[in-house]
């Protein structure tokens, strides 16, 4: 994600830099190249606008032109302007209430049940404790792919006879998870290929019923512009509270998020980064900006790391076998099954690309060796 944004926006800023001093007609070159990169990775025109009227004032106000060190002023400067278009800081979910409701929203084929489970899966381990409920009346279909997963993450699922009005699937799921003692239910609403009358109205009696702090819209980052458009369809009678962008590993350009986050005036939560159950991450705007910019992204790098060694997958124990597998290779004694457990904590990072990326200075490394194996 971000490769062809983030390689475009880097080259300009070499060359807007390379002479160490930079004159008010390269400062306009720049920003004109700049503006091609954004457009050609689908970065919405009216959020290409605004982020180029940041980095035109802040160049002003920092004296750019003419001025010692303008390469790094310059890239302090773009950093700053793409964290604020990402929405500035990132938040916290409202999951005060006991149980705390969570309404996901979104088109059919956006990713919205993977997601559910993704969000429930991310809720247990931060030790909640959640449910999640099938509240599509008519198709079946997303109730059974519910369940599948709901089985695979062992988190309880609430669903009802077909046709049960969706108000009703709602406040009965609720009563549910109070009986059980669980904190989170996690709604996952009807989906349709269009916004039609039906779907707002169904969306309108589930959000009567249920009265969810938070309401999560699922959008494909891989749509492009047009979920802007699908954003302010569901706006109308939803009031979403804020984003999640699935399948942003897909975007190869980059610019979905970007025009989501800058244009549709609601935060982005989390981002959905793969097809594993874990791979929906929390959206903080000055980490993806570092992304895009090869600043590297340690601190999720060591969230990462630290769910592998002390997650649920990692087992009750793991704290003690890690310290004894530390103690047996500082002796040279390490065996082949440290090795192995090791290997495999490397493998519950993710993706090994997306590891590397997060490491500073390896993000262009890692794009060009991507480059040259396809070329081979």
């Amino acid at each position: 994600m971000f490769d062809a944004l983030g390689s475009s926006l880097r080259a300009s800023l070499r060359r807007l830099t390379g002479s160490g001093r930079i004159s008010a007609a390269d400062l306009e070159a720049g920003l004109a190249e700049i503006r091609t990169s954004l457009i050609s990775a689908d970065v919405a025109m009216p959020v290409v606008a605004k982020l180029l009227d940041r980095i035109a004032d802040r160049a002003r106000v920092s004296e750019i032109v003419g001025g010692l060190g303008a390469g790094e002023r310059m890239l302090g400067i773009l950093h700053s302007a793409l964290t604020e278009t990402l929405g500035g800081s990132g938040r916290e979910l409202d999951l005060r209430e006991r149980p705390a409701t969570i309404l996901l929203l979104g088109v059919q084929g956006a990713g919205k049940t993977t997601t559910a489970a993704k969000l429930a899966y991310r809720l247990s381990k931060d030790g909640r404790r959640p449910m999640l409920v099938a509240a599509d009346p008519r198709r079946p279909a997303a109730a059974e792919q519910l369940a599948t997963l709901a089985a695979a993450i062992k988190v309880p699922m609430h669903r009802e006879p077909i046709g049960t009005p969706v108000a009703d699937i709602g406040t009965r799921a609720i009563a549910a998870a109070r009986r059980l003692g669980l904190d989170v239910v996690i709604i996952d609403s009807s989906g349709r290929t269009t916004l039609d009358g039906e779907l707002l109205e169904e969306l309108r009696d589930l959000r009567n019923a249920t009265k969810p702090r938070e309401r999560l819209l699922v959008l494909d980052a891989a749509t492009g512009q047009s979920a802007l458009t699908i954003a302010e369809g569901f706006q109308s009678v939803a009031e979403p509270t804020g984003l999640i962008l699935s399948k942003l590993d897909g975007d190869a350009r980059g610019g979905a998020a970007l025009s989501i986050a800058g244009g549709a005036g609601i935060p982005v939560v989390y981002v959905g980064t793969g097809e594993r159950s874990d791979a929906l991450e929390r959206f903080h705007p000055e980490r993806i900006a570092n992304r895009i910019l090869d600043m590297g992204d340690l601190a999720t790098l060591a969230e990462r790391v630290r769910d592998a060694e002390i997650g649920p997958a990692a087992g009750p124990d793991a704290e003690v076998r890690a310290k004894a597998a530390e103690a047996r290779a500082l002796r040279g004694g390490m065996t082949f099954d440290d090795l192995l457990g090791q290997l495999r904590q490397m493998s519950s990072l993710g993706p090994i690309g997306q590891v590397v990326k997060m490491i500073p200075g390896m993000g262009g490394m890692a794009e060009q060796a991507d480059a040259t194996r396809r070329g081979r």
